[in-house]
Formats: structure tokens, sequence, C-alpha cells
């Protein structure tokens, strides 16, 4: 991952740090990585990125970090560096990442209910029927905020030669929606639609990704994306 951009604002108590991350050669994605001021006054880093130590000194300077967030099992290759670089923060993550990255330190997973920390600022869906996701999509309701890590893409500016291929192949390129990646890896059709059901329940606005540009008034295209899903089936 290259050096990244440093902090921004994106709303009251939410900044996000974006940067870079190769897939392979050739192909790159904007990642970004979202910092909540919780209730309490603790921060927590959903799905950290490979931080600057002058971001992470700006990130400090925000207030405490209390949690560092692994939102599915894709989303874990920098932890280790940014629990170095925030030593107090607990991380948390789903209960498949202890067999997928075995020797990184999880102190708490997330399934049906969130850690308490957290439930005072957050609902949350985990997205069923997809385990090789696992992937938990979370709800500020301070702001009408949904944080996702892969369920949506808004990838329209891309690096690397072949990114526009393979963003195309997967039906994500500069456009809003989710990517065809679900399908091909969905195991539990009816259960992932119930999670869909349950995503679009929320009283949301805004969607923060962790690949491509945030959407201000976000309903339209999630559900949208999603129809696959929700439509009947012959």
């Amino acid at each position: 991952m290259g050096k990244d951009t440093g902090l921004t604002k994106i709303a009251e108590n939410i900044w996000a740090v974006e940067g870079q991350a190769s897939l392979m050669p050739g192909v790159k994605l904007p990642a970004r990585a979202t910092v909540v001021r919780l209730e309490d006054g603790g921060l927590m880093v959903h799905s950290p990125i490979s931080f600057s130590e002058e971001t992470a000194a700006a990130i400090g300077a925000l207030g405490e970090v209390t949690t560092l967030l692994a939102p599915n099992l894709f989303h874990h290759l920098y932890l280790e560096k940014a629990q170095s670089q925030f030593p107090d923060a607990r991380t948390f993550a789903g209960s498949g990442m202890a067999s997928k990255r075995k020797g990184l330190r999880v102190d708490e997973t997330f399934g049906a209910k969130l850690p308490g920390t957290l439930s005072h600022d957050f609902d949350h869906v985990m997205i069923e029927g997809a385990p090789k996701f696992d992937e938990l999509v979370l709800f500020h309701r301070a702001s009408r905020t949904l944080i996702v890590a892969d369920y949506f893409f808004n990838i329209h500016d891309t690096k690397g030669l072949l990114s526009p291929l393979v963003l195309k192949m997967t039906g994500s390129y500069k456009r809003a929606t989710q990517s065809k990646l679900w399908r091909k890896m969905a195991e539990d059709r009816e259960a992932m639609a119930r999670s869909a059901r349950a995503v679009l329940d929320l009283d949301y606005q805004r969607v923060i990704m962790c690949h491509g540009e945030v959407v201000e008034d976000g309903r339209e295209f999630t559900r949208a994306s999603l129809d696959w899903l929700l439509a009947p089936t012959a």
C-alpha cells in the first residue's frame, strides 16, 4: 500500500484516511479507513490501512483510539501495524478471523451481538450466507451513516493497468453498486436476502465504503444493488 492521503473529515465525528490497496500485479483499488468518535469519547478505526506515522499521530490527536475493527475476513492486512501504532486499542473481528490469521491478536469477536462499547453508537447487520466474506455492516445512528467494507463499491478513479478490466468484470466500474463477486460467493441466498432486508430497514442516508467514493444519499443505489437478492425467484 502506498502512502496514505492523511486525515479528512466526512461528517460530525467521522473522518477518513485514503490509500491504495494492491490486490495483484496491475490491480489496485482505493482503500479507506474510517475513524468514528464514539459516544464515550474514544475512537473506533474501521478497517485500518497502512497509516504513516504522521497520520497515526493525527488520529491520536482526535482522541484515544480504543477500538480497531476488522469488518470482514479480507480486511486484516494492516491490523498488526495499527496495533503497534495504537497499543491500548482493543481489536474486534469476526469469529472466522482466528483460523484465517493465526497469531493475529483479536481481543473480542462479534456476531449476533456487538461488543458493548460499540452497541451504544451503532446498530449492525452480520451478512449471512456468504461466510467467505463474513462481513459486518455498521449503522452509525447519530449521523445516519452506513459503514461497509466490501458490501458495496463506488470506484470511479483507478490505478493499475488491469484495474478497470477487473472492475468491469465484476460489474462495479465507475458506479455505486455491489460487486458480482457476492453472487459467486453466495452459499445461502435466502440468508443473504434476510441480511439485505435488514440492511435496507436501517434508517441510513450516507454510505461510507472501504473502496470508492462516499455516497451522501445512498438509499437508491443500495436498494437497486440488492435487487438480485430480493427479486422473487422462479
